[in-house]
């Protein structure tokens, strides 16, 4: 461990105190450089296999994976954006069909219309198993059977609830990794005196 003693260099000798103290620093950074690169490849390796148990459950398919690779150094919360784009509209959605289970009389036709939007948001983000779940709600839509359209619902509502989870913890370790690689950027740029 390296302890700075103003005017006084690491290996003992006196030193004009702006040397000493810049040393000292550029030390300081280095060994904060090195932590942050250990905590990013940290996360970014715990990131990665918490995609691949996403994957191994069914919860997600290889759409995620073309989602991934839309994320640049431009935009590296692209990814959590689309997530939380995604979660918002399905959610609302889910609300509203919900709301047409309370009548007595539903209207098929709004059930399959907002159906096959929960369908197609999930088959872009790549929401397997919400995408499937749709299949069921839309059938018992096309029947205009309200029973099986009540359970259908609930279906996909618990299919949704657990795949909400899982993105929004996917959003989470992302999000942290773009504040330690932003963190990382800004140790990286700044500029020290050099003796």
């Amino acid at each position: 461990m390296l302890i700075c003693i103003p005017g006084v260099n690491p290996q003992g000798t006196m030193q004009n105190s702006w040397q000493s103290d810049n040393h000292c620093l550029s030390n300081l950074s280095l060994k904060l450089l090195y932590l942050h690169a250990e905590l990013f490849h940290s996360h970014h390796g715990l990131l990665e296999e918490y995609v691949q148990s996403l994957f191994d459950e069914g919860i997600v398919n290889d759409q995620f994976s073309q989602i991934q690779t839309l994320k640049s150094m431009e935009q590296p919360d692209l990814v959590v954006q689309l997530i939380d784009a995604y979660l918002v509209d399905v959610e609302m959605i889910l609300s509203e069909l919900t709301s047409y289970s309370d009548f007595p009389d539903v209207d098929f036709s709004k059930v399959t219309l907002l159906a096959h939007k929960v369908k197609d948001r999930s088959s872009c983000i790549g929401a397997e198993h919400v995408r499937l779940a749709c299949d069921e709600l839309i059938q018992a839509s096309v029947q205009m059977n309200k029973q099986n359209f009540v359970r259908a619902l609930s279906w996909i509502k618990k299919e949704f609830s657990c795949t909400q989870d899982k993105l929004e913890s996917y959003a989470q370790m992302e999000r942290r990794i773009i504040r330690l690689e932003s963190r990382q950027k800004g140790k990286a740029c700044t500029p020290t005196n050099s003796a």
